[in-house]
């Protein structure tokens, strides 16, 4: 419990993981058409040997631009680029450019070219304290002091970054292995909003974004500790998956959905509040900063492939007080 009135329920993360990994090897729902080799950590470009420092390194850079993007959009135009220009992700060769063409190469990633031009620059500095590769961040058996480190390093990482990376390094067999509960899973918005919807989170009120995640990833964490039948990264990796391909922010979910029961609470933010109340229309926008009270029905939105009965009848049954809905 905090300010917020959190609450984790094991039971319904224990049967909601179980649904994820069963639908996840069965290849059905959101994971019909998907398979690891479309994460952005195990398509390689053609250019570099499995196993090596570019390797590694690469998966370094892949990190630094692992925020607020389009995975199959941005990662397969990464992957392109390094084919064409690999030495731009040499530390050694990118202290020696000027900024002129370091702006022109960085402009090729179409993203956010101002704050990646400087995570370039400072990052290729700082590798000359780990001999310009990255496996050598990993020197003691605590992987979270390890973490730390890469964060204090290196421009861009903060904790979703660096967990992934290692994560990314240990399953390669980069670096060390290490037990993957001595970190917390990366709560991104996918997560939020599914341990919402599965009636897994609960809380009061409104929230930031920023402390809900601080909560479910200590829960989540002791959560993994406590159930070592699924393996954290995995899940989160499934989850990801699912929030991207079917569980986004108001859509139906009937051709993706993996859960035998239909979610019955939605998150929203602050902003959607407000356009309901002065307009009776949703704001379809992007996500916010601040959630307001999970208590909202989910109200997936009519498209092409219709809703599931059970959806239907729920919407039926469903009211929303304070939205006139």
């Amino acid at each position: 419990m905090n300010g917020n009135n959190f609450t984790f329920d094991d039971n319904k993360a224990f049967e909601m993981c179980e649904e994820i990994k069963k639908s996840w090897d069965l290849h059905i729902g959101a994971f019909k058409d998907y398979d690891e080799e479309k994460f952005p950590e195990k398509t390689l470009p053609k250019n570099i040997k499995p196993g090596t420092k570019e390797h590694a390194n690469y998966l370094f850079w892949v990190s630094v631009i692992n925020y607020q993007t389009v995975a199959d959009v941005t990662f397969p135009r990464f992957r392109a680029v390094y084919e064409e220009q690999p030495e731009m992700f040499d530390p050694a060769h990118i202290r020696k450019v000027d900024d002129k063409e370091l702006r022109e190469f960085v402009e090729q990633l179409k993203h956010m070219p101002d704050e990646v031009t400087k995570r370039w620059r400072h990052n290729a500095e700082s590798f000359k304290e780990l001999k310009d590769d990255i496996r050598n961040i990993h020197k003691t058996k605590d992987i979270a002091a390890t973490q730390q480190e890469v964060i204090k390093l290196f421009h861009g990482f903060q904790y979703k970054q660096s967990s992934l990376m290692l994560s990314w390094l240990k399953n390669a067999k980069l670096i060390e292995t290490f037990d993957s509960t001595d970190l917390n899973i990366p709560v991104d918005v996918h997560v939020q909003r599914l341990s919402v919807r599965r009636d897994i989170c609960d809380f009061k009120g409104k929230t930031r974004q920023e402390v809900i995640a601080r909560y479910l990833s200590k829960e989540y964490q002791r959560f993994f500790r406590e159930n070592r039948e699924f393996e954290p990264y995995d899940i989160q990796a499934y989850m990801w998956v699912l929030g991207s391909e079917g569980c986004i922010k108001n859509t139906t979910c009937r051709k993706a959905c993996v859960f035998k029961e239909p979610c019955k609470r939605d998150l929203y933010v602050e902003r959607e509040d407000r356009k309901l109340k002065s307009t009776g229309k949703e704001y379809h926008g992007a996500s916010g900063m601040c959630w307001v009270s999970g208590y909202r029905p989910f109200r997936p939105r009519r498209n092409k492939y219709g809703l599931s009965n059970d959806q239907v009848k729920l919407l039926q049954e469903s009211s929303c007080s304070g939205c006139g809905l």
